[in-house]
């Protein structure tokens, strides 16, 4: 189990999870309590990771371990848990709750002398706070960096020296956070932090995007920054419309129910459309995603009634409005990213660059069943242990409501 804590934090969810299952099987055999709740934690950390946008199986997990836990385990451990509430509660935008678990575990690793665990709570919340443009984060981060160099944990001081420089490139001052960064990331070979979901890295990986592009312009690192575009976001490091500059988050849409958008956390207002032509212009590119539209064909759409003239100055400032609601941080004179466009003709990213179909008819941001992401896992977890294979076998299995939704959104980087 400790090696599927360290697949977590490295970026190997699915083997991470089958390790977990594995050991809870046999502490279950065993009749250990206490394995058994450790065992049910890591499978916890392990969801985080395989299906970040399903928060329920995780927290179950997590409660389960704590029920366990309080029944005769050893008190120290729920820190654990709470940790991985505060990462669950974080990164779902319940800052909150996420502040409760986080000082939960600060007190019972206190109390057991155990400065690792309260580090790791810290960036939990740190991050969380950084990834919700929250201005506590740097603070708290900084606390959990003193508790890293007293411990001499050179992974848990990148972890903070990314999100302190993804909170810095909002603030135009990320040279050294980055510098720092790349550093500990070349000289320990903790190049998955900026490729791959990480237990304590961001959910939303477009965040790193940003990151390698301004690294990109850093003589000493563009090398090492472009080959990790090319390792995680290769799609992106090929586009040579994409120099540097990226909105930082991925752009969820629901189209089942009612049309609601998402930039990151953040659910696109009705008061930031500034006109209900620009909602009408995007449903419109999606509905047409992964194909140029010249701009007759949408003044023909949207405007049917009016002449070409007046139809041309409408679609201008439709355009306009749209841009200014998907990226209103987009810097002046700096092309969109997620509308491109081609002197004439305009269209969304295609989806091999930008993202992936993923969904929910529910009135929340669009889940994804763990159900897939876990055949993978235990395929692993198969091979594994092969004499427990059936037993390892995921007992969920994707609804017709999740396969139905799932041809019903765009997900961009």
């Amino acid at each position: 189990m400790l090696l599927s804590l360290i697949d977590t934090m490295l970026g190997s969810g699915s083997r991470a999870l089958a390790l977990a299952r594995r050991g809870l099987l046999e502490a279950q055999q065993r009749g250990s309590q206490l394995t058994e709740a450790v065992a049910e934690l890591r499978v916890a950390h392990a969801y985080q990771l395989v299906a970040p946008q399903d928060s329920t199986a995780a927290e179950q997990r997590y409660r389960q371990a704590l029920r366990l836990i309080q029944q005769g385990g050893v008190v120290r451990t729920q820190a654990e848990a709470h940790l991985g509430l505060a990462l669950l509660h974080g990164h779902a935008g319940d800052l909150l709750a996420a502040e409760a678990d986080m000082q939960a575990a600060l007190r019972i690793s206190n109390a057991a002398g155990d400065e690792w665990t309260g580090a790791l709570a810290l960036v939990a919340f740190g991050g969380a706070l950084v990834a919700s443009s929250d201005a506590r984060g740097p603070a708290v981060l900084e606390q959990a960096q003193l508790r890293f160099e007293r411990g001499g944990d050179t992974y848990g001081q990148a972890v903070v020296a990314l999100w302190l420089a993804l909170a810095a490139l909002r603030d135009g001052d990320a040279q050294a956070h980055v510098e720092r960064l790349f550093t500990l990331v070349a000289a320990q070979g903790y190049h998955s932090l900026l490729i791959a979901p990480t237990l304590l890295g961001p959910r939303d990986m477009a965040m790193i995007v940003p990151l390698l592009l301004f690294a990109r312009t850093l003589s000493v690192y563009a090398v090492q920054a472009q080959n990790l575009l090319r390792q995680g976001f290769p799609s992106i490091a090929a586009d040579d419309m994409v120099d540097h500059y990226h909105p930082g988050y991925t752009l969820r849409v629901q189209m089942l129910g009612s049309f609601r958008i998402w930039r990151g956390l953040h659910e696109i207002a009705p008061r930031e459309w500034q006109r209900e032509k620009a909602r009408q212009l995007l449903q419109l590119l999606l509905t047409y995603r992964g194909h140029w539209l010249q701009r007759e064909q949408i003044c023909a759409e949207l405007w049917p009634e009016s002449d070409a003239e007046a139809a041309e100055r409408q679609f201008k400032v439709t355009l306009n409005a749209l841009n200014m609601a998907l990226e209103p941080q987009r810097p002046p004179r700096v092309g969109p990213f997620l509308c491109a466009a081609r002197a004439s003709p305009i269209a969304l990213r295609p989806r091999t660059a930008c993202g992936s179909m993923l969904m929910s008819s529910s009135c929340a941001p669009p889940l994804c069943s763990p159900a897939t992401m876990l055949n993978s896992a235990a395929a692993i977890a198969a091979s594994l242990c092969s004499s427990t294979a059936a037993n390892i076998s995921p007992k969920r299995s994707m609804t017709p409501g999740h396969s139905k939704s799932a041809s019903a959104c765009w997900r961009a980087f």
